[in-house]
């Protein structure tokens, strides 16, 4: 990762939220906490850290998040419910993967469900291979 000088944006994480949407499964807020849709399917990267279970302060009540740390073209946290769909299959995925696979790069990918569900599946980005798919 090349180190840019001079101005730019505060080097801390960005924090990327996963819900199901009229045409959009993730998101950023903004300074004012409005939505900011993104409209890519996948973020490729490393993944170099993953909480379960955290508890979360939001506007409603306290919630447990999963957050996955990822360092793509900048760091990402990744946070969905603990108890989403989303939050399920990334666990699963990431679960029969090696240590040498969690050290490369991976694509987190998104995929809409019925009503608010949103799945993730992660692929190998040199073969775009789904992890955990056997071939047949």
């Amino acid at each position: 990762m090349e180190v840019k000088l001079g101005f730019g944006a505060i080097p801390k994480p960005q924090y990327i939220f996963v819900s199901r949407e009229a045409d959009y499964c993730w998101y950023m807020l903004s300074e004012d906490r409005r939505q900011i849709p993104i409209y890519d399917k996948a973020l490729t990267g490393v993944i170099t850290a993953i909480e379960v279970e955290k508890r979360v302060e939001t506007s409603f009540n306290a919630t447990s998040k999963t957050d996955l740390y990822i360092l793509a073209d900048k760091p990402y946290i990744i946070r969905s419910g603990s108890d989403s769909y989303f939050s399920k299959s990334l666990l699963l995925a990431l679960d029969i993967l090696s240590f040498e696979q969690l050290s490369q790069p991976l694509t987190i990918t998104v995929r809409p469900g019925e009503k608010k569900v949103v799945f993730c599946e992660i692929y190998n980005p040199v073969t775009y291979k789904s992890i955990g798919v056997i071939p047949i």
